[in-house]
């Protein structure tokens, strides 16, 4: 004879049971977990698109300042780094910054000025860049803990289980499974 129901449906371990049988420190634990893996997604996607977006829009300037540049057109190559079209490109800032201290003055002094106008750029566009950067780290750092705190409070149900029921696997297999389940979503 064949049953309708699968062998982990019959002990009671599918997911949705583990969820319905978990108590509530587990179930705030996975919760904050699930949270802490969407932002993650969120924030890597976004950084993605916009680490790609600026990188493309960056090579595009970069193609078109050259003829101007080797023109010695330090007003046509600034003109091009405000364009609207370079508005994301990390190149455009920074060409921008240091041209703009050129055009100002084309002698030592000049080109000193455009060196740290380069380097303030090169600064804020790095911390553009890796905006959001925080939120993953400190998700890879922190949810391992969040997960052993799960399992913390898992372990201490096995063990009052264990303490009402008896020694027996059924009086700890809900804690046990609270505690493998946090550990895991962790």
């Amino acid at each position: 004879p064949t049953s309708s129901s699968s062998p982990a449906a019959e002990r009671g371990f599918t997911l949705v049971e583990i969820w319905q049988h978990s108590g509530f420190i587990a179930r705030s634990v996975i919760i904050c977990l699930m949270g802490m893996l969407l932002w993650s997604f969120y924030v890597g996607i976004e950084r993605l698109i916009a680490h790609n977006r600026a990188r493309k829009r960056s090579m595009l300037l970069a193609a078109e300042v050259v003829a101007p540049l080797q023109k010695g057109d330090i007003a046509g190559a600034l003109k091009l780094t405000k364009d609207e079209q370079f508005k994301n490109a990390y190149l455009g800032a920074m060409l921008g910054a240091g041209l703009a201290e050129l055009e100002q003055r084309l002698d030592q002094h000049g080109i000193a000025s455009a060196k740290r106008a380069l380097d303030r750029a090169i600064g804020e566009e790095v911390g553009k860049l890796k905006r959001g950067m925080t939120i993953l780290a400190t998700t890879g750092s922190t949810a391992p803990f969040v997960g052993l705190f799960g399992t913390v409070f898992g372990v201490i149900n096995a063990f009052q289980g264990m303490a009402t029921s008896g020694a027996g696997l059924s009086g700890i297999s809900a804690g046990i499974s609270e505690a493998l389940i946090t550990t895991g979503v962790g």
